[in-house]
């Protein structure tokens, strides 16, 4: 995660010249590893004791949950950027959703999620996408609204999501009335 981590701040670090293509490839190389980024996901959710886990050196296991929305921990806020994991619980889903004006990634570490588009009314659907492990995404405000899904019945997912700029809200659509959301975020750096 490290590695990973400075190799998003030396491609992020100019954000009036983001190469998205560059981006894509280094969350694409970058190949899934739950000892990298397990503490970070499950910190907020331990600490709140929504979360009762058992963790060895083999395999993280999760024991109880009382949690049904997801999660976001930060960790790296930077002028030009921000970089969170977040995790969704089975059945959870973001609300459909703007970036204010800011570039979405989406790397997929855990899990699957569902990538639902939408025109900029919040309402007509324009595509919907299955993300699986280590898949990538990404959206800005141009190509229209989202809302990611964990469709699961009983299995986690986990993301990374780098924003550029960063952002501390966005618009939330709720049939088709858009209202301002402030983002809440564990601080884990």
């Amino acid at each position: 995660m490290e590695d990973l981590k400075r190799r998003i701040e030396k491609y992020l670090s100019q954000p009036d010249n983001i190469d998205r293509a560059r981006v894509e490839r280094v969350l694409r190389d970058y190949d899934s590893n739950e000892d990298d980024w397990a503490l970070y996901a499950l910190r907020p959710l331990i600490e709140t004791g929504s979360v009762r886990c058992n963790l060895n050196k083999a395999k993280l296991t999760i024991i109880e949950f009382h949690c049904r929305s997801y999660t976001r921990t930060m960790l790296m806020d930077r002028p030009e950027f921000n970089l969170l994991v977040l995790v969704w619980p089975p059945k959870s889903s973001s609300p459909i959703h703007d970036h204010s004006n800011a570039k979405c990634f989406v790397k997929i570490l855990s899990g699957s999620l569902t990538e639902i588009r939408y025109a900029d009314d919040g309402i007509e659907k324009t595509s919907v996408a299955a993300l699986p492990v280590n898949g990538v995404s990404f959206i800005e405000d141009a190509m229209g609204l989202h809302e990611m899904r964990n469709e699961s019945e009983d299995k986690f997912a986990v993301s990374l999501h780098v924003y550029c700029p960063k952002f501390k809200s966005c618009n939330v659509f709720k049939d088709g009335v858009k209202q301002k959301a402030e983002m809440k975020v564990w601080k884990n750096y």
